[in-house]
Parts: C-alpha cells; structure tokens; sequence
C-alpha cells in the first residue's frame, strides 16, 4: 500500500517575507520624536495661579493685617484712657476729706452721686448707711480738700433731674471756720416729695392770687 505524506503542523507558522515586519531604525524614531511639537510646559509642570487670583489674595492678606493693626490699636488707646481714669480717681481720693451729715431720709440717694456747691461738682457720696437705735439715715461724702466749706453750712438733698436722680448740695454758710477731715454738717435738709412739692406750689400761687386781688380791692 502507498504510504501517505505526513502533513506535520507547525505551531507558529512561517511569516512570509512579503508580510515581514520592518523595524524603525533609531535614528528615524530620533528625528521623529524631535519634529513633533512637544506641549507646552504648563501641561507638564503644576499650573501656576493666574494672576488675578493672586492679587485677590495678596489684597485680602492686606485687609486683615490692617484690620490686626487697628485692632491692636484700639486696645491700646483703651487701656490708656482706662490707666489715666483709675490714676485721676486714685489721685482724687488722695486729696479729698469725709465728711457726713444725717437725715430722717434721702429719697433715693445712692452711693456714687454727686456732690455739689453753687451748680459745681465737688466730690461724690461714698456711703449711705441707716444709724441704729436713732433710724437716722447717714450720708458720708467725699469732697475737694482744697474747698474751704464754712462750718455752719447746710447739706440738702434734692432732685437732680426729672428722671429721679438724686443729688447732694452743699449751701455755704458764712463762718470762717471751715470743715475738717470727719467732721459733720450742723444743718440738713431732707428732700421734698413730689405731693408735697405740688402742694406747695400751690399754696404760694393762691396766696399769690389772694395778694393781687387785695391789692386791686385797695385800688
């Protein structure tokens, strides 16, 4: 019998020479790669902030930084002013003298109110305490040591404004003796109430009305 060809398969095939791969030599891929246009370096590198945006915030930096300065500037001016009161008030406390007077009542003076001699603030009331067994109520003040305040004058409490503040005020005598350090006032005068103010009132203008018609009856 004929024996058969063999046909014997090959795993990989043959390439054809027809269909056989070139290959680029170096120096063509060189001047490939060097005539094609590279991209520009903002794609390959960060990118950088544009310049608008920059100035946004250089000019915010400034704001807040001015801001700082005021700030810090304001606080200084502020504990200034508060050093120079704390050191005239220290310096008025120094060179003032207590003195006291009683009174059946103060009407609603307090401690802190002002203490007066012919419409000019002269010290200030520094305590205002009820006396036992004798219900008198004590005043103590606080006034300029540099005042010569006769010994005879008179302590009257009255009515500062409408809203109901109180004040102290010190009526002159004529002595030539003047207050010393501790020393009381040998006159005071309790506040008038607003019923009795009224009333007042209108007893002196009756008594005026009276007056006037006498004084035509005559004619």
């Amino acid at each position: 019998m004929a024996k058969t060809p063999s046909t014997q398969f090959h795993r990989n095939p043959p390439v054809l020479s027809s269909v056989r791969q070139k290959t680029t030599p170096p120096e063509t891929l060189r001047s490939l790669d060097t005539s094609l246009p590279r991209p520009p370096n903002s794609i390959l590198t960060h990118p950088t902030p544009p310049q608008k945006f920059t100035a946004v915030a250089l000019a915010r930096r400034q704001r807040i930084r001015h801001r700082l300065y005021g700030a810090t500037i304001l606080l200084l001016f502020s504990l200034l002013l508060a050093h120079s009161y704390r050191a005239d008030r220290s310096d008025a406390a120094n060179h003032a003298i207590t003195l006291f007077a009683d009174f059946l009542k103060v009407q609603g003076l307090h401690a802190g109110d002002p203490v007066t001699l012919g419409g000019v603030t002269i010290g200030k009331v520094t305590k205002v305490t009820l006396q036992k067994p004798s219900m008198n109520v004590r005043v103590q003040i606080a006034v300029d040591d540099s005042l010569a305040i006769p010994s005879d004058s008179s302590a009257v409490i009255r009515a500062q404004n409408l809203s109901g503040n109180m004040v102290l005020v010190v009526e002159a005598g004529g002595e030539e003796q003047t207050l010393q350090e501790g020393d009381f006032f040998s006159f005071s005068r309790e506040p008038i109430e607003l019923p009795q103010l009224i009333t007042t009132i209108v007893e002196r203008a009756e008594r005026n009305i009276s007056q006037k018609r006498t004084m035509r009856k005559e004619q």
